[in-house]
């Protein structure tokens, strides 16, 4: 994998109700959903492109369910002999496909998108860091 970008939007419903000059102002936002994708760069090995890769997936007539998990481990400990890391899990489809180049290297560019999996994942996301930050220091975010 050269590089990746994930990105979450929050989707919002506007309210709008009439006022007494019939002019129809946001009044308040409600959720309605959450996006999230993933796009990796990855080179052009045999594991990414051609016969039973992933982007032989991705060119499938029927989108095809993977689980990626994408996880990183620093070579410090948090605390004890536990190491700083990062895991990020999501059940997603591949949509979009492009392929390009790198440093002189030929690469393939796969986004996919997550969707709800209540059975096996029960969740569309889940991300789980090993830190030294206390709850308080983290906020809602740890919650």
């Amino acid at each position: 994998m050269h590089s990746g970008t994930l990105t979450i939007n929050r989707l919002l419903d506007q309210k709008r109700f009439a006022n007494a000059t019939q002019t129809f102002d946001i009044n308040d936002y409600g959720v309605t959903g959450y996006e999230v994708s993933l796009a990796l760069v990855l080179a052009k090995t045999d594991d990414t492109v051609g016969t039973g890769s992933e982007a032989d997936a991705w060119f499938s007539d029927d989108a095809v369910a993977r689980v990626i998990r994408l996880a990183s481990t620093s070579t410090r400990n948090a605390g004890t002999a536990t190491p700083y890391s990062s895991r990020i899990t999501m059940p997603a489809w591949y949509y979009t496909r492009e392929d390009g180049e790198q440093g002189g290297n030929s690469t393939v560019t796969l986004t996919a998108n997550a969707y709800f999996e209540p059975d096996d994942f029960d969740g569309f996301f889940e991300w789980v860091a090993v830190t030294t930050l206390s709850e308080a220091e983290l906020g809602s975010v740890a919650s």
